[in-house]
């Protein structure tokens, strides 16, 4: 056997082989989310090492009732150039390994890993299997695979010196998620129809997204921070609080109150000039009107009613104008008059009680 298949003997033993550990190197993943029952996630292997190294091997297990590890590649890594990276996942036992040697010619001064941090030993794509939230575990255990069960694949780096340096080893956890999208906050959200308002939340940015408002389909947008909606209420027959649906392929969270339609105002049936509120108009009402303004009167009931002159004010004219009428011929008071009905001009005196016409 020549020098150089002697070495690269030996340097693919040593990759099996332990020694002491230096806590200057570690073996660690990337953290990641994924989101539950998804597909073609990615997971790095990252490594801190002090000095340069001639290869590496990794054994890693995990619950394959939680993921399943499709593919394990050096491609776009540190590993990327090396002349040997290959390994095996099994499935079915939650386990996989890998080794690495930078130069299998020779030539040790070529292709290396130089000392540093961070350094991407491969990328492992896979499977969520879970349909809720959760953290599954992976963790760096030395395994072996048939018909080799004698020597496992280990957890090791090979130095300049073809030695075996045993990295401290840390779990990595995935954190997979529903994406159920989440509303925190509603900003804006009453008024009338074709109202836009906001609504802020979590997981909103995912396929499928609708927004319902009283139980109907309501245009929307979303802002490019991935979090605000703003949202135009719809028609809704309803008056008062609704509710408020954001949808995606993942899911949907309701506010109940989402938003609140304004109630329209009910126009107060009464009639014009009876200040008093007793169904007549005569001096008893300009009466009324002047107690209530120089003398700490009482108020009147429906104050539309004693705006008898329809100014949107009570003040000494309304008097005036009801004397005038009753005496001396005056003009009619605005409608409603002579009989009960409704005020036609919006102000803002409020008919808060009066008896029922007849």
């Amino acid at each position: 056997m020549n020098t150089t298949k002697i070495w690269n003997v030996l340097l693919l033993v040593s990759l099996l082989s332990a020694t002491a550990a230096r806590s200057e190197n570690r073996f660690f993943f990337s953290q990641e989310t994924a989101l539950t029952e998804s597909s073609g996630n990615t997971l790095e292997v990252l490594c801190d090492s002090d000095e340069l190294t001639l290869g590496f091997s990794y054994a890693i297990r995990y619950n394959p009732a939680e993921l399943e590890i499709t593919a394990v590649t050096n491609e776009g890594t540190a590993a990327a150039e090396a002349d040997y990276f290959t390994g095996r996942i099994d499935q079915a036992g939650g386990r996989l390994g890998y080794g690495c040697v930078y130069d299998i010619e020779g030539i040790f001064d070529e292709k290396r890993l130089a000392a540093g941090t961070g350094h991407r030993l491969g990328i492992i794509t896979f499977n969520t299997l879970l349909s809720q939230a959760a953290e599954p575990a992976l963790r760096f255990e030395d395994t072996s695979f048939p018909p080799n069960i004698r020597v496992p694949v280990r957890n090791i780096l090979t130095d300049g010196d073809g030695r075996s340096i045993v990295p401290s080893l840390e779990e990595g956890q995935i954190a997979v998620i529903t994406a159920v999208p989440e509303i925190t906050s509603i900003e804006g959200g009453s008024g009338e129809a074709g109202q836009v308002f906001q609504v802020s939340g979590r997981h909103l940015d995912r396929e499928g997204l609708a927004v319902s408002v009283c139980g109907a389909d309501a245009e929307f947008s979303l802002r490019a921070d991935g979090e605000t909606i703003d949202v135009t209420a719809p028609a809704c027959e309803n008056t008062g609080c609704v509710p408020v649906v954001i949808s995606t392929v993942r899911g949907s969270d309701e506010a109940a109150d989402g938003f609140c339609y304004n109630t329209p105002k009910t126009a107060s049936v009464f009639l014009r000039g009876d200040a008093d509120s007793d169904l007549s108009i005569e001096l008893t009402d300009a009466v009324f009107v002047l107690n209530y303004l120089f003398t700490s009167g009482r108020q009147p009931g429906c104050m539309d009613a004693a705006d008898i002159d329809n100014n949107s004010a009570i003040d000494l004219s309304d008097a005036i104008y009801v004397l005038n009428y009753l005496f001396i011929g005056g003009r009619v008071p605005p409608a409603p008059f002579e009989e009960c009905g409704e005020d036609t001009d919006e102000d803002e005196l409020a008919c808060e009680s009066y008896p029922d016409c007849p």
